[in-house]
């Protein structure tokens, strides 16, 4: 069961706290900030394809030379520098390789795997499809959350009263956030706004 009425209290609080929480700073700082793991990644897919297509003209370049008969202009340093030829195209590539590997385990948002809450507190209880769903939403933000509390208020006088009728109840940082649905959209906004809140 969904309490619309409480959802709705807690949307305009989170919206509230969201416009509270906002620091007066240059836009271009939060741009530099979102995008700083996606320009690594970025620039390291550029080094790595560089590399890699360096490695392919060396390749070339050292087949046109030792088993073809064409005649190509190579400078004199090539023919004093044979030795190395192998090798550095070897190095080229492995360099290629770490560089693509390196821009697949970058995440695209450095700012938002940063944890800024202390706790989450999920109640919920047995055959919840919903109390399932809103875990699925939470790990989504796992790289934003501290680890993720699940509790069950099967039996728990105390906690049925309170959270029988809106199960899953989100509690982050001793606070009730959510009721019954966790708003993707929503959770973002608040993440974002306490990290905000950490950056002044």
């Amino acid at each position: 069961m969904i309490v619309v009425g409480r959802e709705a209290s807690d949307t305009q609080s989170i919206m509230i706290e969201d416009k509270v929480l906002r620091c007066e700073k240059h836009p271009l700082q939060d741009n530099v900030n979102m995008t700083e793991g996606m320009n690594i990644k970025r620039l390291s897919r550029l080094a790595g394809t560089l590399c890699v297509w360096t490695a392919g003209v060396l390749a070339v370049l050292i087949f046109v030379d030792k088993w073809t008969n064409l005649s190509v202009p190579f400078p004199a340093f090539w023919f004093t520098s044979r030795s190395f030829h192998v090798p550095a195209c070897v190095i080229l590539l492995v360099l290629g390789w770490l560089c693509h590997r390196n821009a697949a385990n970058v995440p695209e948002h450095n700012a938002a795997a940063t944890v800024s809450f202390q706790n989450v507190i999920v109640y919920s209880k047995p055959d919840c499809c919903l109390c399932d769903r809103a875990l699925d939403v939470l790990s989504e933000f796992s790289h934003s959350l501290p680890a993720i509390q699940t509790l069950d208020i099967s039996g728990n006088e105390k906690l049925e009263a309170l959270y029988s009728e809106c199960v899953p109840v989100v509690e982050i940082d001793g606070r009730v956030r959510f009721r019954g649905i966790v708003s993707p959209d929503l959770l973002e906004r608040l993440i974002e706004a306490k990290q905000r809140q950490s950056e002044c």
